[in-house]
């Protein structure tokens, strides 16, 4: 599990690691079976989780001075 890795290395929090953690299925239905993929799901899902997503990659970028 990569995001606990990055957890245990200091470089993101415990709550934003398990928040990441739950958009794993997601990523994997866009990846891998995106014609199950409907607007209404990609809509609620960006809608609710987009703020994780800019908390992590920022996260990371600070964490690296990539600022």
């Amino acid at each position: 599990d990569n995001f606990n890795l990055l957890y245990e290395g200091k470089i993101i929090h415990r709550e934003l690691a398990k928040r990441m953690e739950g958009m794993v299925g997601f990523r994997n239905i866009a990846v891998h079976n995106y014609e199950s993929l409907n607007e209404g799901i990609l809509k609620s899902i960006l809608g609710k989780d987009l703020a994780d997503l800019e908390e992590f990659y920022t996260t990371v970028l600070d964490y690296f001075g990539w600022k």
